[in-house]
C-alpha cells in the first residue's frame, strides 16, 4: 500500500460461500491506527464469492511508512464466524500528502 492512494482489497471465498455471508469485517491495523469496514459500509461490496473494499486517500494517509496487518472475518447466515490469516502489508511513503 502506498500512502495517499486508493487501493482495493479483495477476498475470494470458497465457491458458494458468498450466498451464506451475513457480514464481513475487513480490518487493517498499524499500531493504534485501525480501519474497520463492514458489509453495511458503502465501500464494501460482495459479489458472488468475492468481497472487495476500497480505501480512500484519507484512509491510507492515516498509516505511516512501515508495515500494517490485514485480516478479514465473515459471519455466515447460520451464525458461524470465520477469519482469514493475518496478512502483513508494507506501507510505502509518498512525497506529497495532499489529497487529489
Amino acid at each position: 500500500m502506498r500512502r495517499g492512494t486508493t487501493p482495493v482489497y479483495t477476498m475470494t471465498f470458497r465457491q458458494g460461500t458468498g450466498a451464506q455471508i451475513s457480514d464481513i469485517c475487513f480490518t487493517i491495523k498499524q499500531g493504534t491506527t485501525q480501519l474497520i469496514r463492514h458489509l453495511s459500509d458503502e465501500d464494501v461490496e460482495l459479489s458472488g464469492d468475492m468481497a472487495t473494499t476500497r480505501l480512500s486517500q484519507e484512509d491510507t494517509n492515516s498509516f505511516s511508512k512501515g508495515t500494517c496487518d490485514i485480516q478479514v472475518k465473515v459471519k455466515l447466515s447460520d451464525g458461524t464466524v470465520k477469519s482469514s490469516d493475518i496478512f502483513h502489508e508494507v506501507v510505502y511513503d509518498v512525497l506529497h500528502e495532499e489529497e487529489l
